[in-house]
């Protein structure tokens, strides 16, 4: 046991040599720019902001340290930088195996021109990273043939090495890890915001297609190959304009995900919607709009987990200007939260995703420290 430990310690050392590791349980929010530079539809720097919060009232958030993505290529790392047009971009996701951070963005150095939005993919490839519990970054996964004159906006992963990913056109995208092409998965919907895994199976959030409900599966489990049907939540509705979103299984009456919050950023009924399942479906039972927001509507990267058995939420509003952490308590009714504003943008900054931090598990359940 004791030579178990020290490798594991040496291990340790070694691993965290050149950053401070995330810490488990805190919260990365993707910000571009660097708050000194206008940002510019041409490309401007992305950073991961780590920061350790206290979701209860009154709630509060501690920069914990940023972490910059690369803006020139570096061996096989290719640039990720982001436009500051794109507030649909950067829907930060973890992998499964609750190991990597994944994101996507342009691989071009900055100082180019013209809008990254209207590139060309081979030009500019569509770069997939991958950051690892560290602060590692591999940005070697780029994209040629997806979302060519678009704007990519969310990938997510099971292992760190497979990526399904989605953006403005070409529908949803396999890839492996340092890849160059990617294999398209699906034709019924091709313009799609936000992709994660929810127990094994994908789904997506849309808001082009008015046959299909918008927050919706794809294909049956994890799918790398085919064109898959697109088929949308039991009731969920074919109208609104959802981004982020999460299920829960909070209801003990009712087994597996019952509970789902999505933030839509329509006008008049956006904000942080909860859905409940019943023996009809996904049922509307609320909608979080706190008035004391000035555009609480403009909600779309949005977070959640549970914390004992309570549901906690991470979202960004005001165009992606602030960071609002809520608790709600209220299991299978109406939601009885007030979110709080913990973080804020400053000048020439914006934030684009939000999510859980990375952990570190691969040496802790090799050792057999489960």
């Amino acid at each position: 046991m004791r030579k178990t430990l020290l490798t594991l310690s040496l291990s340790l050392a070694a691993l965290s040599a050149h950053s401070a590791p995330f810490a488990p349980g805190n919260i990365v929010v993707l910000r571009i720019g660097d708050g000194v530079t206008t940002l510019s539809n041409a490309g401007s720097p992305l950073f991961l902001d780590e920061y350790l919060i206290n979701p209860n009232p009154p709630a509060s958030a501690t920069l914990v340290q940023s972490i910059a993505l690369p803006t020139v290529a570096s061996g096989d790392n290719r640039p990720c930088i982001g436009s500051s047009t794109g507030n649909t971009e950067g829907l930060l996701t973890r992998s499964s195996d609750r190991r990597y951070l994944v994101l996507t963005c342009y691989g071009r150095a900055l100082g180019g021109t013209g809008s990254l939005s209207g590139t060309a993919g081979i030009a500019v490839p569509r770069v997939i990273a991958r950051v690892d519990f560290e602060g590692t970054i591999n940005s070697t996964t780029a994209l040629t043939d997806a979302f060519s004159a678009g704007t990519p906006r969310s990938v997510a992963s099971d292992d760190g090495t497979r990526f399904w990913a989605v953006g403005s056109n070409t529908g949803l995208r396999f890839a492996t890890l340092g890849a160059s092409t990617s294999t398209q998965l699906s034709s019924a919907i091709t313009n799609l915001r936000q992709v994660t895994i929810d127990n094994g199976a994908l789904l997506i959030s849309h808001a082009t297609n008015s046959t299909i409900g918008r927050v919706a599966q794809v294909g049956s489990g994890l799918p790398t190959s085919g064109d898959n049907p697109i088929a949308g939540l039991a009731n969920f509705p074919i109208t609104g304009s959802p981004y982020g979103f999460a299920r829960f299984d909070l209801i003990a009456a009712r087994p597996g995900a019952d509970t789902l919050y999505v933030s839509d950023d329509s006008a008049v009924t956006g904000g942080v919607q909860k859905y409940v399942l019943t023996d009809s479906g996904w049922g509307l039972v609320g909608t979080i709009t706190n008035s004391g927001f000035s555009s609480f509507s403009t909600a779309r990267p949005f977070f959640g987990r549970v914390i004992f058995g309570t549901a906690v939420q991470y979202a960004l509003i005001n165009n992606n200007a602030e960071l609002i952490v809520g608790v709600d308590t209220a299991t299978g009714l109406a939601p009885d939260q007030n979110f709080i504003t913990v973080a804020t943008a400053t000048l020439n900054q914006a934030m684009r995703g939000v999510v859980e931090a990375p952990e570190f598990v691969d040496l802790i359940f090799a050792n057999g420290f489960q």
